[in-house]
């Protein structure tokens, strides 16, 4: 289940170590550009291992059963074979697909329960469990190799027989929405992004997850940002919050920059306030809104 979740984070190393990095990917000739001048976010990752603080497993309890209506698969993701869930319609032919991405520290039967609209919808609906976390091999690297993870699931969608590579689309809750978000700006195999509570810019002093397994310097925050590389988004995306809940009416100030930067290099992005939603209530709020600007054309 989608625990409770409070921004902290510690003090910022310099931004040193950044700046240094960036021009090493530059000089390496082996990263591409962002068209900014500035290599893409999926290059700068293939180019920097995350400094964990200590490597290990999510140690969140997770449900170890495979809930009604769900089929146990696995895909891979770094040589890693990762367990997800599958829930299917009864339409035949090629559907449409989407990426469920999880809030909270593993996948649990509730989010098999906040799925079946999308697959009442018609949509082919997959629940990944990243690495590190459900018994899946892999450290928790809290929205950095669980990004991977995401495109990873995208990409074993796009390969089903089943599914309509051309309407693959991304959802997720709480972290799970800043790890879909942050997909989005990896690959262009998705055709929509829906982001519930999620956390586009973690470089300010108290813009974090709390319990981060890695370390605290502006590289690592910054790789974790989908506003700081806001350039590579690849599809339309749109993003809710609770405003009743003072978390997401930080996080909804720091969406409306990562909108008015996206919008100055021509992204589409939609942000609407639940005013009677907190951060938990306002996925339910949002599932019809979502189905909509899936399905919408």
């Amino acid at each position: 289940m989608i625990k409770s979740m409070n921004l902290f984070c510690k003090l910022l190393s310099p931004m040193v170590v950044a700046t240094a990095t960036i021009v090493m990917a530059l000089v390496s000739g082996c990263s591409a550009s962002d068209g900014t001048g500035q290599p893409s976010l999926s290059s700068q990752k293939k180019e920097h291992k995350t400094e964990l603080i200590s490597e290990g497993p999510n140690r969140a309890q997770y449900d170890n059963y495979v809930p009604r209506g769900a089929e146990r698969i696995t895909y891979e993701s770094d040589g890693m074979k990762l367990t997800a869930w599958l829930m299917k319609p009864t339409v035949k032919g090629k559907r449409p697909a989407l990426v469920y991405a999880h809030g909270g520290d593993a996948l649990g039967a509730g989010d098999v329960d906040d799925a079946r609209a999308f697959v009442n919808s018609g949509f082919i609906v997959m629940l990944p469990a990243w690495r590190g976390e459900n018994g899946n091999p892999g450290n928790y690297e809290m929205c950095y190799g669980e990004v991977d993870d995401a495109v990873a699931a995208v990409n074993y969608l796009a390969e089903r027989k089943d599914v309509d590579p051309s309407l693959i689309f991304g959802i997720g809750h709480s972290i799970g929405g800043t790890t879909m978000l942050l997909a989005a700006e990896c690959t262009d195999k998705l055709a929509k992004v829906a982001a519930c509570g999620a956390l586009t810019d973690m470089t300010g002093l108290y813009d974090n997850y709390p319990n981060e397994p890695f370390e605290q310097n502006r590289l690592e925050k910054s790789l974790r940002s989908a506003k700081e590389h806001v350039v590579n988004l690849t599809c339309p995306v749109l993003l809710t919050y609770g405003v009743r809940d003072p978390g997401d009416r930080s996080m909804a100030r720091k969406a409306d920059k990562f909108k008015k930067l996206g919008e100055k290099h021509g992204k589409e992005i939609e942000i609407i306030r639940h005013e009677e939603a907190d951060h938990f209530s306002n996925l339910q709020a949002s599932i019809p809104v979502i189905v909509t600007f899936l399905t919408s054309r």
